[in-house]
């Protein structure tokens, strides 16, 4: 997995890879997904809505949505980081969201 984002990486950095890639594929698309609200009555509202869904496969043929692959590669950073006795302290929305 770590092969496939430092594909990723590569690509985005320098617009094009420089080396045959080890990822096979990267295929991009729309799915459904529900949007949850809850307003200032506790009340909670759905809304179907078209998002854009990316999907990586991997030169091995396994295929995994991109926000469930960053999810695995970031588990595993922090495990990794945690036995080297590193630790990762939480950022705050305002300053990851820009504001």
């Amino acid at each position: 997995m770590l092969v496939a984002v430092k594909d990723i990486a590569n690509s985005s950095k320098h617009f094009s890879l420089m080396k045959a890639p080890k990822t096979k594929k990267v295929r991009g698309g729309t799915g459904e997904f529900v949007d949850v609200y809850l307003n200032d009555t506790g009340e909670i509202m759905l809304k179907s809505v078209r998002a854009p869904q990316i999907y990586v496969t991997l030169s091995d043929g396994q295929r995994h949505d991109l926000h469930l692959f960053t999810e695995v590669v970031l588990t595993i950073w922090r495990e990794f980081l945690k036995q080297q006795g590193i630790k990762v302290r939480r950022q705050p929305f305002s300053i990851l969201h820009g504001r």
